[in-house]
């Protein structure tokens, strides 16, 4: 069992750029990994946006009860329990000072061929981020989790990043690359596509990403496993927050989104 929460552990790591886990002990404690049966026979789960460095070599967050001034984003800004659904909790809540947190759940670095090229490096100038799990009450398989975060930014460059996250999923619309799931008897691959289904929600601006992996067996071409997550993408003035899931349901997360929307209003006096 051990070994088998190890193995997950590390998956996790390669495939959530949107987790912030406080210790890798905590994964192997709750085997968190999020897996639904959709009604054709596909599994949704959790898509691999990049290839990171395990959570022991990142910068730990600061913790959630430390008071900041000037920039900071306050919990009331966030996603709350009660906007998701009755006996939700917020879990693993952590902050970042500026510059701390070096990643971001669109870059590609190590995946996207063509993601280098596009000179992305806006996002990482924010000046304060905070995030947050909401999920419900005895949920330590992940099933009802909802991811979300929220990056102050100097300037306009809230508007920039926003930009970004579009030329992100142009660029890297489809390629394929390695999978884990690959083995001697049954060679594969991942083929990974990502689009933008929907824009102007919530907020001054926001878009909703789709994003998919298909792990194919090269020799037969047949799909064996597919992965899912929904990100919605919302801009408040100087603000910018992304909340995401695994299941296939844009009007729910669309309805996350506006909500969340409303809550960075109380960081700011822009709205």
């Amino acid at each position: 069992m051990t070994d088998r929460l190890d193995e997950l552990a590390g998956r996790l790591d390669r495939e959530l750029s949107t987790l912030y886990w406080a210790e890798a002990a905590r994964i192997r404690r709750r085997g968190t990994r999020r897996r639904i049966r959709a009604v054709a026979g596909a599994t949704l789960a959790v898509v691999a946006l990049l290839g990171s460095a395990w959570t022991l070599l990142r910068p730990q967050p600061v913790g959630p009860d430390v008071e900041f001034q000037g920039d900071a984003i306050p919990i009331e800004a966030m996603l709350q329990p009660s906007d998701v659904g009755p006996d939700f909790e917020i879990d693993n809540a952590h902050t970042y000072l500026a510059g701390e947190y070096p990643t971001w759940q669109f870059a590609q670095e190590d995946a996207c061929p063509r993601y280098a090229s596009l000179n992305i490096d806006a996002y990482r100038t924010y000046l304060f981020m905070r995030g947050q799990i909401v999920a419900r009450k005895g949920d330590d398989e992940g099933h009802t989790y909802v991811f979300t975060e929220a990056r102050r930014f100097p300037g306009e460059v809230a508007r920039q990043v926003m930009t970004d996250v579009t030329r992100t999923v142009s660029a890297c619309a489809v390629y394929r690359t390695a999978t884990e799931n690959s083995t001697p008897s049954r060679p594969a691959e991942a083929e990974r596509s990502a689009s933008v289904i929907d824009r102007n929600f919530a907020g001054e601006e926001s878009l909703m990403v789709r994003t998919q992996i298909d792990d194919r067996d090269t020799a037969t071409g047949e799909v064996f496993d597919r992965q899912v997550v929904l990100a919605a993408v919302v801009r408040v003035a100087d603000l910018v927050a992304i909340t995401s899931f695994y299941v296939e349901d844009p009007q729910r997360l669309r309805e996350l989104a506006k909500r969340t929307a409303s809550r960075l209003c109380v960081a700011t006096t822009a709205c």
